[in-house]
């Protein structure tokens, strides 16, 4: 067989190969499925970015000190991670003064907003609300920090660039706490806030000066540590309901 032949012989296998089924005198049609079935996850997931929410591989958070934070809860509908917040050590002054949370840190050494994280792999389309409660005032043990008023601003919502989730619909982009009271800062309605969404204060130019703390001149400070406790609750919609 010369070498002109066998590439005449593989011209005509290749266009036999794509002709349409159309060009057949006699065909038969026979019907087959594909089929991939999805369930609700309780597996935990993992802080991301708030201020690069596409990064593949982002470093830890920490706590203020360096510590590790509590693990996220358990899915499918979960709270990944809180920024604990530090207001600096400060002088004792007797006239009203406002106090900024540092920046959130991370373990390779960058800073960014502070933030809470939220995930959604129910698979409903249900919604969710996420709320805050400051559980108590201020106290270093004995006293409270009498009338210490926190301060949430520049609060704005993100999540992976990719997504085809609806974006909540309901955000607060500013509140102030209130000791005992629950405030609900983020509501997503039906088929809103599926798959894993960051409120965070502020942005890469503004996370050390989005949270702040309002003391009163006149409250008594004692030469110690002040600590309060935010208590975050992601919440299911009621089945049905509506805005």
């Amino acid at each position: 067989m010369t070498k002109k032949t066998v590439t005449t012989l593989l011209t005509a296998t290749l266009a036999l190969s794509v002709l349409a089924p159309s060009a057949f005198a006699d065909s038969a049609v026979y019907s087959s499925n594909a089929k991939v079935t999805f369930e609700a996850t309780t597996d935990p997931t993992a802080p991301i970015d708030p201020d690069n929410p596409d990064n593949p591989a982002p470093s830890k958070p920490e706590n203020p000190g360096g510590t590790d934070p509590n693990p996220g809860t358990a899915g499918p509908l979960s709270i990944d991670f809180a920024s604990s917040l530090d207001f600096g050590t400060q002088k004792i002054a007797s006239t009203d003064q406002t106090y900024t949370a540092a920046a959130q840190k991370f373990a390779d050494g960058h800073t960014g907003s502070n933030y809470v994280q939220v995930t959604d792999n129910r698979g409903t389309d249900a919604g969710w609300n996420l709320s805050v409660k400051q559980l108590g005032q201020f106290n270093d043990g004995k006293n409270d920090l009498t009338g210490a008023t926190m301060t949430f601003n520049n609060a704005n919502l993100v999540a992976s660039s990719s997504t085809t989730a609806g974006t909540p619909g309901k955000l607060s982009p500013k509140f102030t706490l209130t000791p005992g009271v629950s405030k609900s800062i983020v509501d997503a309605a039906a088929n809103q806030g599926q798959g894993t969404w960051v409120d965070r204060f502020g942005d890469d130019k503004s996370a050390d000066s989005s949270i702040s703390l309002a003391v009163p001149g006149a409250t008594t400070k004692r030469a110690a540590a002040y600590t309060s406790t935010l208590e975050w609750t992601l919440a299911e919609r009621p089945a049905g309901s509506v805005d």
